[in-house]
């Protein structure tokens, strides 16, 4: 399902989905986890405009430690 963010510009938002989930899937996580961290890190990536805005390395780490 998705997050529940302000939708400010959706560009980049593939590719923040699947950079998100091939980082999490070739870190072992199973398919579901995979999903959400590529939801979460695109839902991230919306929240500003262009392509550019970068989640901060210790809450994605938060984020795939659930």
């Amino acid at each position: 399902p998705a997050l529940d963010v302000e939708c400010v510009d959706t560009t980049g938002a593939g590719d923040a989905f699947n950079a998100g989930f091939l980082y999490a899937w070739l870190m072992g996580h199973d398919l579901k986890k995979s999903c959400y961290f590529g939801n979460y890190i695109a839902s991230y990536c919306i929240q500003g405009y262009g392509a550019t805005n970068m989640l901060p390395s210790s809450e994605a780490t938060r984020v795939l430690k659930k």
